[in-house]
């Protein structure tokens, strides 16, 4: 019981961290801060921050072991992480720098949760079990032959 309870209390921990890491960030302005940048440079950093930010919801969810949180975590990882992004945008126009909202990243965000979403699914997905290969059949089983002459 107090493995789970730590656990739980770890992937809540640093998912909220997360949150509360991103909400600073994006409060400060980056002015004067080199950084290097390329086309789209700072919609690829929405995009793996928030890929970031719903693998940490994901695993917070996940930890709840049972539950219908448990089984839809990946969906509401992603809608979490989207509307966190909603938010966050909003929130940015009233702290320092006065910065707009900006729908496109916003996009960015959620198309970083989907994306890693997506491949969690994809990841954890039951798979079905395989047919056994022919060509092993005949190895494994010397008779193979006489059996099915």
């Amino acid at each position: 019981m107090a493995r789970w309870l730590f656990s739980r209390t770890l992937a809540w921990g640093c998912a909220i961290a997360y949150l509360v890491l991103l909400f600073v960030l994006s409060h400060h302005s980056l002015r004067g801060v080199r950084v290097p940048t390329f086309r789209f440079s700072d919609k690829a950093a929405h995009a793996v921050a928030y890929a970031g930010l719903s693998a940490a919801l994901y695993w917070a969810f996940r930890s709840l072991r049972r539950g219908w949180l448990f089984r839809w975590a990946p969906l509401l990882a992603f809608l979490a992480a989207s509307l966190y992004g909603v938010s966050d945008e909003w929130h940015q126009s009233w702290g320092p720098g006065r910065r707009t909202p900006d729908v496109w990243d916003w996009v960015a965000d959620t198309v970083g949760a989907a994306a890693m979403m997506i491949g969690v699914f994809l990841h954890t997905r039951k798979r079905p079990a395989q047919a056994p290969n022919q060509a092993a059949t005949m190895v494994d089983n010397p008779d193979f032959e006489n059996t099915h002459s």
